[in-house]
Protein backbone atom coordinates (compact mmCIF):
# COMPACT_ATOMS: atom_id res chain seq x y z
CA UNK A 1 0.00 0.00 0.00
CA UNK A 2 2.66 2.11 0.72
CA UNK A 3 3.87 2.33 -3.13
CA UNK A 4 0.25 3.08 -3.88
CA UNK A 5 0.49 6.23 -1.82
CA UNK A 6 3.90 7.45 -3.04
CA UNK A 7 2.54 7.40 -6.61
CA UNK A 8 -0.54 9.25 -5.66
CA UNK A 9 1.22 12.23 -4.25
CA UNK A 10 3.97 12.24 -6.69
CA UNK A 11 0.80 12.50 -9.56
CA UNK A 12 -0.61 14.79 -7.24
CA UNK A 13 2.45 17.50 -6.55
CA UNK A 14 3.78 17.10 -10.40
CA UNK A 15 -0.01 17.99 -11.34
CA UNK A 16 0.48 21.14 -9.71
CA UNK A 17 3.47 21.99 -10.39
CA UNK A 18 2.98 21.56 -14.02
CA UNK A 19 -0.49 23.55 -13.67
CA UNK A 20 0.78 26.21 -11.21
CA UNK A 21 -0.36 30.04 -11.79
CA UNK A 22 -3.74 28.69 -13.45
CA UNK A 23 -7.27 28.85 -12.41
CA UNK A 24 -8.25 25.28 -10.51
CA UNK A 25 -12.00 24.01 -11.15
CA UNK A 26 -13.86 23.12 -8.08
CA UNK A 27 -13.20 19.09 -7.21
CA UNK A 28 -10.44 19.01 -9.43
CA UNK A 29 -8.29 17.31 -7.08
CA UNK A 30 -11.16 14.72 -7.06
CA UNK A 31 -10.70 14.06 -10.40
CA UNK A 32 -6.97 13.23 -9.87
CA UNK A 33 -7.67 10.99 -7.26
CA UNK A 34 -10.40 9.59 -9.65
CA UNK A 35 -7.89 8.62 -12.08
CA UNK A 36 -5.20 7.81 -9.94
CA UNK A 37 -7.29 5.31 -8.42
CA UNK A 38 -8.81 4.28 -11.38
CA UNK A 39 -4.97 3.58 -13.10
CA UNK A 40 -3.83 2.06 -10.16
CA UNK A 41 -7.22 -0.53 -9.85
CA UNK A 42 -5.94 -1.66 -13.33
CA UNK A 43 -2.63 -2.03 -12.69
CA UNK A 44 -3.06 -3.84 -9.50
CA UNK A 45 -5.91 -6.04 -11.39
CA UNK A 46 -3.28 -7.05 -13.80
CA UNK A 47 -0.76 -7.69 -11.44
CA UNK A 48 -2.51 -9.71 -8.66
CA UNK A 49 -4.07 -11.94 -12.04
CA UNK A 50 -0.38 -12.71 -13.12
CA UNK A 51 0.83 -13.46 -9.86
CA UNK A 52 -2.09 -15.97 -9.24
CA UNK A 53 -1.75 -17.67 -12.37
CA UNK A 54 2.21 -17.94 -11.45
CA UNK A 55 1.41 -19.78 -8.17
CA UNK A 56 -1.37 -22.22 -9.72
CA UNK A 57 1.27 -23.13 -12.36
CA UNK A 58 4.10 -23.70 -9.20
CA UNK A 59 1.13 -25.56 -7.44
CA UNK A 60 0.60 -27.94 -10.34
CA UNK A 61 4.69 -28.59 -10.75
CA UNK A 62 4.92 -29.66 -7.33
CA UNK A 63 2.38 -32.24 -6.96
CA UNK A 64 4.27 -35.04 -7.42
CA UNK A 65 6.63 -33.87 -5.20
CA UNK A 66 3.90 -33.23 -2.74
CA UNK A 67 2.30 -36.77 -2.95
CA UNK A 68 5.64 -38.35 -2.80
CA UNK A 69 6.73 -36.24 1.09
CA UNK A 70 2.80 -37.44 2.17
CA UNK A 71 3.37 -40.95 1.49
CA UNK A 72 7.20 -40.91 3.56
CA UNK A 73 5.51 -38.67 6.18
CA UNK A 74 2.74 -41.45 6.59
CA UNK A 75 5.20 -44.44 6.27
CA UNK A 76 3.65 -45.83 3.18
CA UNK A 77 7.13 -46.24 1.54
CA UNK A 78 10.54 -46.13 3.54
CA UNK A 79 13.68 -43.97 3.04
CA UNK A 80 15.02 -45.97 0.62
CA UNK A 81 11.86 -45.66 -1.62
CA UNK A 82 11.52 -42.19 -1.07
CA UNK A 83 14.79 -41.73 -1.91
CA UNK A 84 14.41 -43.87 -5.27
CA UNK A 85 11.49 -42.01 -6.43
CA UNK A 86 12.79 -38.76 -5.52
CA UNK A 87 15.65 -39.57 -7.76
CA UNK A 88 12.81 -40.28 -10.66
CA UNK A 89 11.08 -37.48 -10.17
CA UNK A 90 13.96 -34.94 -10.49
CA UNK A 91 15.51 -37.01 -13.20
CA UNK A 92 12.18 -36.63 -15.26
CA UNK A 93 11.61 -32.67 -14.45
Amino acid sequence: MLPIGLIIVILIVLYFFAFRGQGYFPGEILLIFAVAFFGLFIIRTLYWNSRRKHWREQYRANQPLRILRQRYARGEITKEQFEEMLRDLNRTS
